[in-house]
């Protein structure tokens, strides 16, 4: 694919390689899915508001469980036990009271806010996994990250929902995609998936195998050269990613 010799007001063609994550070929419009997320900074309460701070983070696993607890319901259903098995998973890092315990600690002691102390143990766990030579076990970090972000915004009272802004057929680019997105992503929308993070193994790769879409993950920097609504080459069995295709 080139552009027409003498026609300099067309951008140059742009190939991203990335890894083949799931087969097959589309071109299509983007949809640039950017969801945003509110790092906290660190606040020092006082003794009396210790407790209140360790319900607060308490009811907002609890709230996030219920919520994984649902998608994993509707995933079942929409795309089968492959994909299901990652919330299943996720429920369990959330019903694992040793794990929960550090954040209540970390308020109780240090006397952090439960948004912080929820950030500061979430990303020790996420960075432990990342160290992991197996790659499955790298992937985990992705899960700890989505928990985090899903207890943070529940603590923060804020939310998001894919699904309200995709609503046409488009390929959806990422930073990451966890499986409680894809679900929302109705099956009809989706033309394929291309994300900056994720290996064979990751979470994009096991849902787009799952809808039959193709994917391409791995490309570190996709979401800053497009935007929603270019044209792009998503090219699943080479993986890589064509940009101003002509």
């Amino acid at each position: 694919m080139k552009k027409p010799k003498g026609d300099p007001a067309l951008p140059d063609e742009v190939v991203l390689e990335g890894v083949a994550a799931s087969s097959g070929m589309i071109v299509g419009p983007c949809f640039l899915y950017l969801e945003p997320f509110w790092q906290p900074e660190p606040r020092v309460i006082p003794e009396g508001e210790v407790a209140g701070q360790i319900v607060l983070f308490q009811q907002s696993v609890d709230k996030a469980r219920q919520e994984l607890t649902h998608s994993f319901q509707n995933t079942l259903e929409q795309l089968g036990k492959d994909v299901a098995e990652i919330l299943e998973m996720q429920i369990a890092f959330l019903e694992d009271r040793i794990f929960l315990q550090e954040v209540e600690d970390t308020i109780e002691k240090k006397h952090y806010d439960a948004a912080y102390a929820t950030f500061l143990i979430f990303r020790q766990k996420k960075e432990y996994f990342l160290q992991m030579s197996n790659e499955y076990f790298r992937e985990r970090a992705f899960d700890i990250q989505h928990l985090k972000e899903m207890i943070i915004k529940n603590i923060l009272g804020r939310g998001t929902n894919i699904a309200v802004s995709l609503s046409k057929p488009a390929i959806v680019i990422a930073n990451t995609l966890s499986p409680s997105d894809t679900v929302q992503l109705f099956r009809q929308h989706v033309l394929g998936m291309a994300t900056n993070k994720g290996g064979k193994t990751s979470h994009t790769a096991i849902v787009a195998r799952s809808l039959g879409v193709p994917a391409v993950v791995g490309l570190k920097k996709i979401t800053e050269v497009v935007k929603t609504g270019d044209i792009i080459v998503l090219d699943g069995n080479e993986g890589r990613v064509i940009l101003n295709p002509t």
